[in-house]
């Protein structure tokens, strides 16, 4: 942890590495009735992809996390979930392409969705985030803080927990990306993985209570803006 409240780790894969390709659960089971789906890339892929694949079945979303080892990321993987989840550098990882801006950010997401990925949600630290689909690009501006960030331990856990919780309640996509940044706001706000997580009232509480100032004659901290396909 720096300073700054900057934090890196590394990945031991532990017993998290020691799945059994011959012995393993019954997903189609285990999915029935769940709102969400969230991965993360800190077990093999072969579960990911049997997991995604059982909850696509399912009629079941899924949210994969890039986060955790180094590693490529199958087009299998990408057209079975519904929301791909990396943050700048993990983007930048699994595409070979850099991420320094929103038009690089936009450019690379792209390269997901052209590989079969839906929608690519990219959070970008005291930047906001970025949704890019096939046919927009939204981007949401970060959430004013009360107090400076002292930990970014686990803010896109809070941010993509709290994206899945809203969309699966329910939820526009717009109204979802808020509160996935208002949750993402709270943690690194508050010291620590676990305890700086959110509960519902409290995203709620920092959404209400945000109080937007004009930078530069840009959009204010929390507000969301949709600019047009680059494609196009």
């Amino acid at each position: 942890l720096g300073s700054d409240g900057g934090v890196s780790s590394v990945v031991v894969r532990g017993s998290n590495g020691c799945w059994d390709k011959d012995k393993m659960p019954d997903f189609a089971e285990l999915v029935k009735g769940m709102g969400a789906v969230l991965l993360q890339r800190e077990v093999p892929e072969h579960v990911n992809e049997a997991v995604a694949e059982a909850a696509c079945k399912a009629g079941v979303a899924v949210f994969q996390d890039v986060g955790g080892e180094d590693r490529e990321i199958s087009d299998r993987q990408l057209s079975l979930s519904s929301y791909v989840c990396p943050n700048e550098t993990e983007l930048q990882r699994i595409t070979g392409m850099p991420t320094s801006n929103d038009e690089e950010v936009v450019a690379a997401a792209k390269a997901l969705i052209s590989r079969g990925a839906k929608a690519v949600v990219v959070t970008l630290g005291a930047q906001g985030s970025m949704l890019v689909t096939g046919s927009q690009v939204v981007k949401q501006g970060s959430l004013p803080l009360a107090t400076p960030a002292v930990d970014e331990t686990g803010a896109g856990d809070a941010f993509r927990a709290a994206l899945a919780v809203a969309l699966a309640g329910g939820s526009s996509v717009g109204d979802a990306i808020k509160m996935a940044s208002a949750a993402g706001a709270h943690a690194v706000s508050h010291m620590g993985a676990v305890p700086s997580l959110p509960t519902l009232e409290q995203c709620q509480k920092l959404l209400a209570s945000s109080v937007e100032h004009i930078r530069g004659g840009g959009p204010p901290p929390g507000a969301m803006s949709s600019f047009p396909d680059l494609d196009e």
